[in-house]
């Protein structure tokens, strides 16, 4: 795919087929200085309905105004069963819309020298309330496979749509159903195996719909262990909670806002 050469992205957090949000990210890149944003799941890919196409377009013509790619991971809330027929080998992202492309899982992809790997998926812990196959799909979960794609070589970020296990859980999690947590801890605990094989400097990630920052202690990685930097964004509504500059090479994170 056409790879843009920045020393700056926008990382952004779930955008939940927001058009208006998508539209305000394109402007922050461009205020910002980035050529591309890297979004991390629940993007909001429906293209089976006619919300979901007019999504995709509208997403398309920001992109274009702008001047700006868009590339993003798939989350819970994504058509799985769509993006089950566009690709099968993760070396490739794929194209949706105009500038804007699927990361599959496993993918890889290096930017100004800086190395990404990406894993999307997530547990719905409201899947109580959907209906499979229209908004629920039994592959939205992480699974085994998708580690064994994205290989063992040393990555600089991982960029995820749920966080690794190890990050501190919310009040939500704690209180959900013991299948529903069981489930969360095996994808979150693939996650984590995921930063043990690759060690990243840096793990990035949406999902949880608020921004925060952990140090996660992979005990099982070698020499020592690894002392991993684990950001979480906020999703559409929360204003510049929702997103962060990532400079390259250096991995230094800007808040919201800042220049």
């Amino acid at each position: 795919m056409p790879t843009p050469a920045p020393d700056r992205v926008l990382l952004a957090g779930d955008s939940h087929g927001d058009a208006a949000f998508v539209e305000e990210l394109c402007r922050v890149a461009v205020d910002q200085g980035c050529r591309l944003i890297l979004q991390l799941g629940d993007f909001g890919y429906f293209p089976r309905t006619e919300a979901g196409r007019a999504f995709l377009a509208s997403v398309g013509r920001s992109c274009t105004r702008a001047d700006v790619d868009l590339w993003w991971l798939d989350g819970n809330h994504d058509d799985h069963d769509t993006l089950a027929t566009l690709a099968a080998d993760p070396a490739h992202a794929v194209p949706v819309a105009e500038r804007v492309r699927h990361l599959p899982r496993g993918h890889r992809f290096t930017l100004g020298g800086v190395r990404f790997g990406c894993l999307g998926g997530a547990h719905s812990i409201d899947r109580a309330r959907r209906t499979r196959g229209v908004d629920w799909w039994e592959d939205e979960n992480p699974r085994p496979e998708d580690l064994v794609r994205l290989g063992t070589e040393p990555l600089d970020v991982l960029l995820s749509h749920d966080a690794p296990l190890g990050v501190p859980e919310s009040s939500v999690l704690r209180s959900l159903p013991e299948d529903d947590r069981s489930t969360v801890q095996r994808g979150r605990s693939l996650l984590r195996r995921a930063a043990v094989a690759t060690r990243p400097r840096l793990f990035v990630h949406g999902h949880v719909h608020r921004a925060s920052r952990a140090e996660v202690h992979l005990e099982e990685a070698a020499n020592g262990g690894l002392r991993l930097p684990v950001v979480s964004l906020a999703a559409n509504g929360a204003g510049d909670a929702a997103w962060r500059v990532l400079e390259l090479p250096s991995l230094a994170l800007l808040p919201g806002g800042d220049r």
